[in-house]
């Protein structure tokens, strides 16, 4: 039996990702919820698990806190899709100190370094600063008519 956990990210404009792992073996919110910060939140780059703010397509402003909940962590059939078991992962939530400075701090594993397959200079860019202003064309100043007191 192994076990399937969810879990989630929202970040300040209430975008959100959500994943699901598979883990060897069992794992129960009773092993993880005294290591937890409030509210059910955890860091999971810090435990080896993708941190899902990155998917977002400008990573990097936002915090690091993930939510899980009881109904998060279910017993499944379903093959690991990591490659940790459950009790590897419930040691790791126990030694882990909350860092929440780590999206600032990320560590070196985390860093993908990806390189184009083609040379920068091959593409042609058009600039804002190459195209011209448009062209406005002159206004009179309106004239502000007074308003005048009936007798």
């Amino acid at each position: 039996m192994n076990t399937r956990m969810s879990y989630r990210y929202a970040d300040r404009s209430n975008c959100r990702q959500y994943t699901s792992i598979v883990v060897g073996g069992t794992i129960t919110w009773e092993q993880i919820e005294p290591y937890l910060a409030r509210q059910g939140s955890f860091i999971p780059g810090q435990l080896g698990l993708e941190d899902l703010q990155q998917r977002f397509a400008l990573p990097g402003g936002d915090h690091p806190w993930h939510q899980i909940a009881p109904d998060d962590i279910t017993p499944t059939e379903a093959a690991p899709t990591i490659g940790l078991t459950g009790g590897e992962l419930a040691e790791r939530f126990g030694h882990t100190r909350w860092e929440a400075d780590w999206l600032v701090t990320s560590a070196p594993w985390k860093v993908n370094v990806m390189e184009s397959a083609l040379a920068v200079d091959a593409i042609p860019h058009t600039y804002a600063y190459d195209k011209a202003w448009p062209q406005m064309r002159a206004t009179r100043p309106v004239a502000r008519k007074r308003a005048t007191r009936a007798k």
